[in-house]
């Protein structure tokens, strides 16, 4: 009930040298719980404990946990820098978009790679604005104020889940078209929606019990509901694969019991050494070796023509 927790401790300042005062038995097994950023940034603090989290070791403040932000201050960020700090994969090199609209790094500034290159700039943020950001607040709705409810359908959580089918069905119709979001160059709002659909098979499903929902057809990665979705996840892998973490999704199958337990412990319905007697709501977890295999089997490959009229569908 204590919201976010880094298990293996903070890696960065003032929680660093903290760590490295105590002993190396102490380290292993200290997390380091996330509210005391926010406290230390402002010690009167009662917001929502938020990943992800950009944090000024400098100033000791936090800066942003917007990840729309974050992923924009870090794109400029690398579009200044100076030549060969930073460095971007060859594949990567080919498809993402260049911050004057061209094709190639010629080494003018205008044409430093980029995600939000200036030619594209407002379909990234149109496409942010009307599918993407709303598909992963309907998926958080969905999730957190079922749990908070109870576990009741209220007519929020409802519209939720009717608003994520309608959003990944739009999704399948774009990307039908063109092979990334915004276009043919990979993009800001590429980089978030394939971190959002990574963990809809391995956690949304059956954490939030989707599966039960009207509109649902099937998984992306084990069914052929949303070919489309599946080919550009599988493309989107191939450029992302050194920073997917499929067992770090687990996470989602604990909001469950974090909520229940913050409920029990204020209605002091439970002491705190009986936290861990509530039960799972869960029958078994997603398979992600199925789900790795899946989207390795083509990873880096956009198959062309794939279309919802050509594929069967088979829920998973």
């Amino acid at each position: 009930g204590a919201g976010w927790v880094i298990l293996k401790g903070a890696g960065c300042s003032p929680w660093k040298e903290e760590r490295d005062r105590q002993t190396d038995d102490v380290q292993d097994d200290e997390p380091f719980w996330l509210h005391r950023v926010y406290q230390l940034g402002d010690p009167l603090c009662t917001a929502e404990i938020e990943v992800p989290l950009l944090w000024d070791a400098v100033e000791e403040r936090i800066v942003s946990n917007d990840s729309w932000e974050i992923i924009r201050w870090l794109s400029e960020l690398a579009a200044t820098a100076a030549p060969g700090s930073v460095r971007i994969s060859n594949t990567v090199e080919d498809v993402i978009g260049r911050k004057g609209g061209g094709d190639d790094d010629d080494g003018d500034d205008d044409n430093k790679p980029t995600l939000f290159p200036e030619n594209v700039e407002n379909e990234i943020h149109r496409r942010h604005t009307e599918l993407v950001r709303p598909l992963i607040d309907a998926i958080d709705t969905a999730g957190i104020e079922y749990f908070k409810n109870e576990r009741r359908v209220t007519a929020e959580v409802s519209e939720a889940r009717t608003a994520i089918f309608a959003k990944l069905a739009k999704l399948n119709e774009l990307l039908e078209e063109r092979r990334f979001v915004a276009g043919d160059k990979l993009t800001a709002v590429d980089i978030l929606l394939a971190s959002c659909l990574f963990q809809f098979d391995a956690a949304y499903l059956d954490a939030y019990f989707l599966r039960e929902c009207e509109g649902y057809q099937g998984s992306i990665l084990l069914s052929d509901a949303h070919p489309v979705l599946k080919a550009y996840l599988r493309d989107m892998y191939g450029f992302l694969k050194p920073s997917v973490r499929f067992g770090s999704y687990r996470h989602h199958f604990r909001l469950h019991k974090a909520i229940e337990t913050t409920r029990q412990l204020y209605s002091c319905e439970i002491l705190e050494d009986e936290i861990g007697r509530i039960p799972s709501i869960y029958d078994e977890l997603p398979n992600l070796h199925a789900i790795l295999e899946s989207i390795e089997k083509h990873a880096g490959e956009r198959p062309r023509g794939t279309s919802a009229a050509s594929s069967s569908t088979q829920k998973i």
